[in-house]
């Protein structure tokens, strides 16, 4: 499979909150199932002939390595005739890259891409120092009586082992008070003990149209950790995509898909030495995150913003060996929201399990 690799020296027009951090509000400590080999090869063999029964070569099939079994269920749980799967299947053996949008971060703080400038990660001074210290503690302001940080999130963390993620995405409905700070997402995040990691999947800066982006921690040198793809997906036309990504050989991939079609809509890659993404890392947890997101510090937790209504159906996630299930609350460490207790009391609806969920968050508290 060919990859475009996209090396660090570029830098980014956003940053995507780190999903790390937070309290819990609710702990499902469970220790990882033990899959025994025979029915690793079991579940590969059922999935050859799922991929079979539906047109798949068996020249695709090796192509497809230890993706089998996931993209296999992929395919059945959406119920793909022999033109949609051979549409995804495509997109995954042979991902066409998005061109990537590439800045350049600004002394005085933000960064600017294609000429505008964009709020961004803080002083350039304060850029170095997390990069020499790979410091993660967060720093908060206080406006209209409430402390804040980077917004408001819901996240699911998954027992350590997994290095593939998909999940069916509804986009939510979204209003943006201030799109020159806010953003709504909907992604996955893959971090290790190690301290390194990113965040990988869909962000909106207008609630209409949408990309995919990636937050890599730490930051490498002189760049902000973010990137974005080029391809915009209109929501006015798709509704509902598929989001994959997954970790291997140093890089973090995510791809979009047409929910109908299985045709890919977008495709980033970000190749990243050092930061732990190998399906082989012990450490790796999986994260999928609901967010509603500003600067850090540069948010209003009373404008009226909201993310509403936002959903992910039939989440699952694939082991080292590609062993794909359903993401439930066995497969669960934490589920939590995400930022200062403030931020925390935006997040005023949450529907569902890992598997299938919805979240809404609003920026509605009242100014004191």
């Amino acid at each position: 499979m060919k990859i475009k690799k996209v090396v660090y020296a570029s830098v980014a027009s956003t940053v995507l909150t780190f999903s790390i951090l937070g309290s819990a509000i609710a702990q499902t400590q469970q220790e990882p199932i033990t899959i025994s080999k025979q029915e690793v090869e079991k579940s590969f063999e059922v999935a050859r002939h799922e991929l079979t029964s539906v047109g798949v070569t068996e020249e695709t099939i090796a192509k497809l390595g230890d993706k089998v079994d996931f993209v296999s269920k992929i395919v059945k749980i959406n119920n793909f005739n022999k033109e949609q799967a051979a549409n995804f299947i495509q997109g995954i053996v042979n991902p066409k890259i998005d061109e990537m949008i590439s800045g350049k971060a600004l002394p005085e703080g933000g960064f600017e891409v294609n000429g505008q400038k964009e709020p961004g990660f803080g002083t350039e001074k304060k850029f170095k120092r997390l990069q020499q210290k790979n410091d993660v503690t967060p720093s908060t302001s206080s406006r209209y009586g409430y402390e804040m940080d980077t917004g408001g999130h819901y996240i699911y963390t998954a027992t350590k082992g997994y290095h593939k993620g998909y999940m069916h995405v509804q986009f939510p409905q979204v209003y943006l008070a201030n799109t020159l700070t806010t953003r709504a997402m909907e992604f996955f995040g893959f971090y290790h003990e190690t301290g390194g990691g990113g965040d990988a999947g869909l962000f909106t800066r207008d609630g209409r149209y949408w990309k995919l982006g990636m937050n890599i921690y730490p930051a490498p040198p002189g760049t902000t950790g973010w990137w974005e793809g080029g391809n915009i997906i209109d929501k006015n036309e798709h509704a509902e995509v598929l989001l994959v990504s997954w970790e291997e050989n140093d890089t973090l991939f995510t791809s979009a898909f047409n929910r109908y079609t299985g045709n890919p809509l977008s495709a980033i890659s970000f190749y990243a030495p050092g930061h732990g993404f190998d399906k082989y890392n012990p450490t790796t947890a999986v994260n999928n995150e609901h967010s509603l997101t500003f600067f850090e510090n540069q948010g209003d937790i009373t404008d009226g913003s909201y993310s509403q209504y936002g959903k992910h159906y039939n989440v699952l996630l694939a082991d080292s060996n590609g062993y794909t299930v359903n993401w439930d609350y066995s497969k669960t460490s934490s589920e939590r929201r995400s930022g200062t207790p403030d931020e925390q009391r935006t997040v005023k609806g949450v529907y569902g399990t890992p598997f299938s969920n919805e979240v809404n968050i609003y920026f509605d508290l009242p100014r004191r």
